[in-house]
């Protein structure tokens, strides 16, 4: 029986990371914490985190192009993922 269980979750494949997982990371490559970054954009940290659990496609416009001028990135960039 535990053989079975095993075998299933060695067999689980990743899932694919997120737009909003994908910006986390990146907003890390360039900033030591989001906490960091956001006050470095004048954003609420409650709103990143809001951003980051509910979706970029709820976010504002305003807030989205805030936080793609400040990683440098298009708006375009940011809804792909890439």
């Amino acid at each position: 029986m535990c053989f079975t269980i095993l075998l299933k979750d060695n067999e689980r494949k990743e899932k694919p990371m997120t737009t909003e997982e994908k910006l986390k990371q990146f907003i890390l490559t360039k900033h030591r914490s989001v906490n960091e970054f956001t006050k470095s954009i004048n954003m609420p940290y409650g709103t990143m985190s809001s951003i980051f659990k509910r979706g970029i496609d709820n976010s504002s416009v305003t807030n989205i192009i805030k936080i793609c001028n400040a990683l440098e990135i298009s708006a375009d960039e940011l809804a792909n993922g890439n």
